[in-house]
């Protein structure tokens, strides 16, 4: 999965460039179905994410060894994304607060979101897959 889309009849999740599906749910409920193969769900996962991190706010959600998603605002925000972290190749700024993300699998993503406001995302999904990895809580990705 390269992200979570909030579209007005629910969600676009990409899989792929030439794989898109529409789902008539919310993102944290489609995340909460991930979750639940995980044995888990979204509050708690976050609860366990914030006390590894030291973070309250805009903590990256890792959810398996294949997707670490962020948001790019509000989960609720009618324009949020959720980026699986693990699957960027690289970002690009467009204009001003427009950016370009290219994923490992070479589908685009054109976001009305600051370069800046992404790289800080990212970086925190860095220092968390590294804790994680620290705590020997999951083996390195990469």
């Amino acid at each position: 999965m390269n992200y979570l889309l909030v579209h007005t009849q629910g969600i676009v999740v990409s899989h792929g460039p030439y794989k898109k599906e529409v789902l008539p749910i919310t993102p944290k409920q489609y995340i909460n179905q991930l979750l639940a193969l995980e044995l888990t769900n979204f509050e708690g996962r976050i609860k366990a994410l914030q006390k590894i991190s030291n973070q309250q706010r805009n903590v990256p959600l890792f959810i398996n060894e294949h997707i670490m998603l962020y948001n790019t605002m509000n989960l609720r925000h009618q324009r949020n994304c959720c980026i699986n972290y693990l699957n960027i190749l690289s970002l690009k700024r467009l204009q001003d607060n427009e950016t370009l993300i290219i994923f490992k699998d070479l589908c685009k993503l054109r976001l009305s979101v600051p370069l800046k406001k992404l790289i800080s995302r990212h970086k925190q999904c860095e220092i968390l897959l590294n804790k994680l990895i620290d705590y020997k809580m999951i083996e390195n990705v990469f």
